[in-house]
């Protein structure tokens, strides 16, 4: 339908992120955004154009994440 045609026509991507060292002093944080800001994100991949801050809609945090059968 309608809603279908709008959805394939939207122009964006997801990339999950996992960050270490947040729990302390957002060093992860601050490091990854400095890294957009220089065009030096993805690392590693100069074949790849660089994802930059103002390429970014929306963020969302998890806290902490684990297993279900693991929460006992």
């Amino acid at each position: 339908g309608q809603e279908q045609n709008e959805f394939n026509q939207q122009d964006k991507e997801i990339i999950f992120v996992t960050l270490d060292g947040d729990a302390l002093d957002y060093s992860a944080s601050f490091k990854f955004l400095f890294d957009m800001k220089n065009g030096d994100f993805p690392t590693g991949n100069r074949n790849e154009d660089p994802i930059r801050s103002e390429h970014i809609h929306s963020i969302i945090e998890f806290q902490s994440l684990s297993l279900t059968d693991k929460l006992s």
